[in-house]
C-alpha cells in the first residue's frame, strides 16, 4: 500500500479506535502529526519510501542486512517502539494520548499490509510465515495498482469525513447523543472527564422549554444543570418528553467538602457566598435566618447560590438600676437648716441680748429693795436662757449630721447590694454569641 493510503488510513483507523477509547486526536493538529509519522514508520526499512528517504543511513541499513517487511513489520517492533515512547513521554513529563496515537498509526499500516498480497511476518523473528487478510490472494489489494491505491484513497477519504463527528465527540457521546435520553446522558455523565453542556427540551402540558446548560449530576430519572450560574432540574416525574443532547468542553469541575466547628455568621458568609453549594448543613446556639429566608437553630438545604446566614438579635428586658436614700435623711437635713437658721438669727442678736443681761446684772448691783431684786433675777435668768439656747442648737446640729452620715453610707451599701444583683440579672438574661457548626459540599468550576 502506497504511503498517502497508509497516511489517510491511519488516520481515520487511530481516529475510530480513539474515538471508541474516548481519544479525540482531531483535539490538536499535533496528534494528526504523530499519526502520520507512525503510519509511515513501519516502511523505513525502504529506501525508496518518505521515512527511507528521511533517514537514508538507517533506512539502507535495515534493508541490507534484513531486507523489506521484515524486522519493522511485526508486533515485536511495534511493542518496543510503543515502550520506547512511553518511556520518553513518563521522563519528559509529556500530557496526552501520545503513545496512543504512536500505536494506532503504527498498527494501521501492519493491518493494511496484511491485506496485499505479499502480507507481513506478523510474528517475525519466531514465525516468518506472512500473515495476511483475508485468506484469498485474489481479495487482496496489490500494491503500487492505481485503481486499487485509487479506490482505497477515495474509501478512507469519505470514512474521514463521515466519522468526523465520530472522532470528535468519541464513539459512546454519539451513541448517547443519537439516543437523548436521561439514561444515555447518565451513561455519558460517568464516562465524562470533563464538563458535559446539554442542549435539552422538555414539555410542561402544552409548552415546550429549550435551553442549553451544563450537567452537574445525572441519573436515570433526574438531571441536576447548571444555567446562567443558577441550578435547574429536568426531572421525568415532573417533565415529559425530555430530550438531552450532550457535548464535551475543555471544562473540568470537582466537588469539594469543608467542615466547620464554631464560627461567627461573617465567617460563615466568607464560605458561603459567591459559592455553588451542593449540600449544606448548619447548627448553631441560637436562631438565625438564612438567605431563603428560613429561620431558626438548624438548617439542611442543597443547590444553593450566595448562600449566608443572619444572626437574629433578641433584646431581653433589662431591668434599671435606681439608687434609693432613706426619707429620715431629709427629715433631719431640714431640722438642720432650721436649726441653722434659728442659730444665725441667735448669733445676730448674741451682742443685744448680752449688753442686756450686763445692764440687767449693773442694775441687780445698784438694787435695794428685795421685790426689786428678785425681778431683776429673774429677768437675768430668762436672758441667759436666750444667750445659752444658741450654743445648744449648735450641738443638736452636729448630732443630726452624725445620724445622716450613719444613714447615708447604710443607703450606699444598700445601693451597692441592689445594683450588683440587677447586673446579674442582666447578664443573665443577654443571649451568647451565635456560633455555628456543620459541613459544606461545593460545586467547583475548573
Amino acid at each position: 500500500m502506497t504511503a498517502p493510503n497508509h497516511i489517510v488510513g491511519g488516520v481515520v483507523v487511530t481516529g475510530i479506535f480513539g474515538g471508541i477509547a474516548g481519544i479525540n486526536i482531531l483535539e490538536k493538529w499535533e496528534y494528526i502529526i504523530i499519526c502520520i509519522i507512525f503510519s509511515l514508520l513501519p516502511d523505513i526499512d525502504h529506501p525508496g519510501s518518505i521515512m527511507g528517504r528521511t533517514f537514508k543511513p538507517i533506512s539502507r541499513f535495515i534493508n541490507r542486512n534484513y531486507g523489506h517487511r521484515t524486522v519493522t513489520h511485526n508486533l515485536a517492533a511495534l511493542a518496543v517502539v510503543c515502550f520506547i515512547t512511553w518511556l520518553i513521554c513518563q521522563g519528559a513529563g509529556f500530557d496526552g494520548p501520545i503513545t496512543f496515537l504512536v500505536f494506532g498509526g503504527y498498527f494501521s499500516h501492519l493491518i493494511f499490509d496484511m491485506m496485499t498480497v505479499a502480507g507481513v511476518p506478523l510474528f517475525y523473528p519466531w514465525a516468518l510465515n506472512p500473515c495476511v487478510i483475508p485468506g484469498k490472494p485474489e481479495a487482496r489489494f496489490v500494491v503500487s495498482d492505481v485503481k486499487s491505491e485509487a479506490r482505497i484513497f477515495g474509501f478512507f477519504g469519505i470514512c474521514f469525513f463521515l466519522m468526523m463527528p465520530l472522532m470528535e465527540q468519541g464513539f459512546w457521546t454519539s451513541y448517547n447523543r443519537t439516543f437523548g435520553t436521561q439514561s444515555h446522558l447518565k451513561s455519558e455523565y460517568n464516562a465524562s472527564l470533563d464538563l458535559l453542556e446539554v442542549d435539552y427540551s422538555y414539555k410542561m402540558g402544552s409548552e415546550e422549554f429549550k435551553g442549553k446548560a451544563f450537567v452537574i449530576e445525572a441519573t436515570d430519572s433526574k438531571t441536576t444543570l447548571l444555567e446562567n450560574g443558577k441550578f435547574k432540574f429536568l426531572d421525568k416525574a415532573i417533565h415529559q418528553g425530555i430530550s438531552v443532547t450532550p457535548t464535551h468542553t475543555d471544562f473540568k469541575f470537582r466537588f469539594e467538602t469543608k467542615s466547620f466547628v464554631s464560627i461567627d455568621a461573617d465567617s460563615l458568609n466568607k464560605l458561603t457566598v459567591d459559592s455553588l453549594i451542593m449540600e449544606i448543613e448548619v447548627v448553631a446556639n441560637n436562631d438565625f435566618k438564612t438567605s431563603t429566608f428560613e429561620t431558626g437553630n438548624k438548617y439542611k438545604g442543597s443547590y444553593l447560590k450566595d448562600f449566608f446566614v443572619e444572626e437574629l438579635y433578641q433584646e431581653s428586658e433589662k431591668e434599671t438600676y435606681i439608687s434609693s436614700s432613706s426619707p429620715r435623711i431629709k427629715t433631719l437635713e431640714t431640722r438642720i437648716k432650721n436649726l441653722e437658721s434659728e442659730e444665725a438669727e441667735m448669733k445676730r442678736d448674741f451682742q443685744q441680748q448680752e449688753s442686756i443681761l450686763k445692764s440687767l446684772k449693773s442694775d441687780l448691783d445698784f438694787a435695794t429693795e428685795i421685790y426689786e431684786k428678785e425681778k431683776l433675777m429673774e429677768e437675768i435668768k430668762e436672758q441667759e436662757k436666750k444667750v445659752n439656747s444658741v450654743f445648744e442648737n449648735g450641738a443638736k446640729v452636729q448630732e443630726l449630721k452624725v445620724q445622716i452620715r450613719e444613714l447615708r453610707e447604710s443607703d450606699r451599701i444598700k445601693n451597692q447590694e441592689k445594683r450588683m444583683d440587677v447586673e446579674r440579672k442582666n447578664k443573665e438574661g443577654e443571649l451568647e454569641p451565635t456560633r455555628l457548626s456543620g459541613v459544606v459540599r461545593y460545586l467547583i468550576l475548573l
